[in-house]
């Protein structure tokens, strides 16, 4: 009886199952809102269950926890497809290790925001109306402020809330003003206005109220918001509709879906090249009067460098060049550039059997202070000495080898030394010319993929992650450009995932870029939500900088987009969807309301964001006041 006495159903209830019940609901909402689900209505939902909670003043302990096991779900479950990773590296570890690695960077952005509801929730009820829209629009712009600070200061990003909304083009072009961010406050907000509009409805039949108190100002804020969305999507139908057309560019995306372990082995490099050549001849069979102005590869199109002082470089770069003159077409590919510093230590002859370290002085290099140092190779030609090299990156960047030796080096023993400049890039392959100059070097790295980030400190994690050698990130922005018959295009390149990055694309638009080329490979992720994931962010930079985005992936997404955000080709098969090799031909068409010239957001940038801080100040400076919070 004492232990039936102790079991209380309501109790258990009132301490765990309501704070499960909002984890799961939000966590299924939340997921239900990205790839490969495509249901964006319950991004305008998924959060109220925590505002509903919040309102009942639940004790902070618990709030927070569950509000911490909310946000780690969310992203494990959206990121799922990292799992894929464990295959293609042969690591157990890394088959779910990365996707609650990923998860747990990730999740503190999203738990920051519940916690700053939670303090902010009393100016929500029962205050006076711009005390109640400030905290709305305070919370709201509490969730941008975290975004842009996790691309701005982690410089990583995935999955912003308004990416969500890519396949609905009447709902995204105030990105055109406001940037994505924009977009993704608008979704907090009427997650916000529609729980509160809720409880009006529960609390006004049984309170005695003025009609000020019945009003609920959140509700109509949220639909007047909703139709400037939809005036601003008018607007740009108008300007777009104002001109005919013109043609910008005629491109052959070639899109191979090589297996990762395939792309990463040099033994495949001319089975790599015969599926590019392959994809490039049906085009110009299919198509013999369009001949293309240039032909698109994407990331890492070959296993080892093709530009660079290498060996390796020299000869995939030669290969290369035989499939460009063959075409006699120019190629825009995505690749790997390294250059090769060498260094010869001779035995120092006021120093017998030591070897000179003079030639280590000064070594160049532009590597990153906090991260690992370049690996650095070595061959000894001697009978009987040895030495031990010890790499390090000075805080300006350049390299710093100091080496440990025995002392028996005699006239005429050598030891070279020999350490690789590696980035990630775009390059411009010339008939008869070869790599153009106009080179651009991925500036965004993908961490733990590219890089490890803090590898000085932690050097071990780089041998779990299985990082041979970092790449180095390129240092400023350039536009290539391709020639046509009308003239140069100018195209802004994009590695791999620099797309989620709006500043990027912002930078490209300002330097003159007539459109926008991501060259990717989503392929580490299998046939997953991933690829779509990725490509909404490209939909959002076309209407961010008003720009066509031409993307070509190794197994999808491949297409272009046009400056409205609006999909005008992809490659896609019907029973395998975007995932199967084949090729594309692209007949990129431009809007000249929008030509040559900068959209708002381009022009002033991320000014929404400091717009949002002013919001979260206001909020802050009117709660600390604590006497004008009640209000009738």
């Amino acid at each position: 009886m004492a232990l039936r006495s102790q079991f209380d159903p309501v109790s258990l209830w009132s301490k765990f199952g309501v704070s499960a019940l909002c984890i799961l609901l939000t966590t299924a909402l939340y997921a239900l809102a990205f790839a490969p689900f495509h249901h964006y209505q319950s991004a305008f939902i998924c959060f109220t269950p925590f505002i509903t909670w919040s309102f009942f003043r639940p004790g902070f302990r618990r709030y927070a926890i569950s509000a911490l096991i909310a946000s780690i779900l969310c992203w494990a479950t959206t990121l799922h497809w990292l799992y894929n990773l464990g295959g293609h590296l042969d690591s157990t570890f890394m088959t779910w290790g990365s996707v609650l690695g990923c998860a747990l960077i990730f999740a503190p952005f999203h738990w920051l925001w519940y916690l700053l509801l939670y303090r902010l929730q009393p100016c929500l009820v029962d205050r006076r109306m711009l005390i109640r829209i400030n905290a709305s629009l305070a919370i709201a712009g509490g969730w941008v402020i975290l975004e842009w600070a996790r691309e701005s200061f982690l410089h990583v990003q995935w999955n912003t809330l308004s990416s969500v909304l890519w396949q609905q083009p009447a709902l995204l072009q105030a990105a055109a003003y406001t940037g994505s961010w924009g977009l993704s406050f608008y979704i907090i907000l009427f997650n916000l206005g529609i729980t509160l509009y809720v409880r009006h409805l529960f609390t006004r039949t049984h309170q005695k109220r003025s009609i000020r108190q019945k009003f609920c100002p959140e509700f109509y804020l949220v639909f007047g918001i909703l139709g400037l969305l939809f005036l601003t999507f008018f607007h740009s139908l108008d300007q777009a509709g104002s001109k005919p057309l013109q043609h910008l560019l005629r491109a052959v995306a070639i899109q191979p879906n090589i297996s990762q372990k395939a792309k990463s082995d040099p033994k495949h490099t001319n089975y790599i090249r015969r599926q590019f050549e392959k994809g490039m001849s049906a085009v110009m069979k299919e198509a013999p009067h369009a001949a293309p102005d240039v032909f698109l590869w994407p990331e890492s199109a070959t296993p080892l460098e093709a530009v660079g002082n290498t060996k390796y470089a020299q000869y995939t770069g030669k290969i290369i060049q035989e499939v460009v003159d063959e075409f006699n077409t120019p190629l825009l590919m995505g690749n790997m550039k390294a250059v090769q510093t060498q260094v010869t230590l001779t035995p120092d002859p006021n120093n017998p059997g030591q070897l000179s370290t003079q030639p280590l002085v000064n070594l160049p290099g532009v590597f990153q202070y906090w991260n690992a140092p370049p690996k650095v190779y070595q061959e000894t030609i001697s009978k009987h000495g040895q030495i031990t090299v010890k790499p390090s990156v000075r805080s300006d960047g350049s390299l710093k080898v100091r080496i440990q030796q025995n002392g028996h080096f005699q006239e005429g023993d050598r030891v070279n030394l020999a350490y690789n400049l590696v980035s990630n890039g775009i390059f411009l392959q010339m008939p008869e010319v070869g790599v153009s100059e106009y080179q651009y070097l991925k500036q965004r790295l993908v961490p733990f993929g590219e890089y490890m980030p803090l590898g000085r400190l932690f050097p071990f994690i780089k041998k779990i992650v299985q990082v041979s050698e970092e790449f180095q990130p390129g240092q400023k922005t350039v536009t290539i450009p391709v020639e046509t018959a009308r003239g140069p295009v100018h195209v802004g390149p994009l590695v791999c995932y620099e797309d989620v990055f709006s500043s990027l694309s912002r930078e490209h638009v300002k330097a003159g870029a007539d459109c926008l080329f991501v060259a990717t490979n989503d392929g580490w992720y299998g046939k997953t939500g991933a690829h779509y994931q990725h490509t909404a962010h490209s939909v959002l930079r076309a209407i961010e900088t008003r720009r066509p985005v031409m993307r070509c992936g190794n197994n999808g997404w491949t297409g272009w987009i046009d400056e409205l955000g609006r999909v005008q080709q992809e490659l896609k098969d019907p029973e395998e969807g975007i995932y199967k090799a084949g090729q594309l031909l692209m007949d990129v068409k431009i809007r000249p309301a929008f030509f040559k010239k900068e959209s708002f957001y381009v022009k002033h940038g991320d000014w929404f964001v400091l717009l949002c801080a002013v919001f979260l100040l206001a909020a802050f400076l009117l709660l600390r006041k604590k006497t004008n919070l009640y209000g009738a």
